[in-house]
């Protein structure tokens, strides 16, 4: 088998898995809250420079209505600060694995 053969079958199988027609990865910033002071990372500063970045966030029900709109992602990873940081993040994950179709 050559190359273009190669390629060719891999085309054809991500074509039938569906796999080139919407993304399934999400990588999601919930927060920029964070109770850590990692020399490494300044994501805490962001907060403490502009304490109103807080209402920037999105609300429980914009993040609802993002995954009805968007119900296809398996892989959603919570970044920014301190996922556990926000209180209404349970909610958030019941939200997330409710609407996505393939999250698990």
């Amino acid at each position: 088998m050559n190359k273009r053969e190669i390629l060719m079958g891999f085309d054809a199988f991500l074509s039938n898995m569906n796999l080139l027609s919407y993304p399934y990865k999400l990588s999601f910033a919930i927060t920029y809250m964070c109770n850590g002071r990692c020399k490494i990372c300044g994501i805490w500063k962001k907060y403490k420079e502009k304490p109103s970045k807080i209402k920037e966030e999105l609300s429980l029900e914009e993040i609802e209505r993002i995954f009805e709109k968007y119900p296809f992602f398996s892989w959603i990873s919570l970044t920014g600060g301190e996922s556990l940081l926000r209180k209404d993040v349970i909610d958030m994950v019941r939200v997330m694995k409710e609407n996505s179709k393939n999250f698990y």
